[in-house]
């Protein structure tokens, strides 16, 4: 399968019928993260969600048998991850649509 082939597959997934089921990704990730917090008696943010579960399917395909759907949902949990530290308010001011340097 070629990488523009998972990354289609991880965009309909992140966007297709797996939204109708887990709801608003902003809502969903805030949910788990305080869910997470209260639970690790530590901060996590909805991004620390997204690359966790990344790491997830990372450690299913190195201890698992090779199962492309690993690959297609840690390419969309990495998605996830880029589109909530993009439209979030970060620890260090950065707004929506800037990026490191505030341009």
């Amino acid at each position: 399968m070629r990488a523009t082939e998972i990354l289609k597959k991880a965009a309909d997934a992140v966007g297709g019928p797996r939204q109708k089921y887990h709801g608003d990704i902003k809502e969903s990730f805030n949910m788990i993260s305080n869910l997470w917090s209260i639970y690790l008696d530590a901060p996590i943010t909805p991004v620390d969600v997204a690359r966790c579960m990344e790491m997830i399917k990372i450690a299913r395909g190195k201890v698992g048998e090779m199962n492309i759907d690993d690959y297609i949902d840690g390419a969309g949990y990495s998605a996830i991850a880029g589109q909530l530290s993009f439209s979030m308010e970060r620890i260090d001011g950065r707004r929506e649509g800037q990026t490191k340097t505030g341009e």
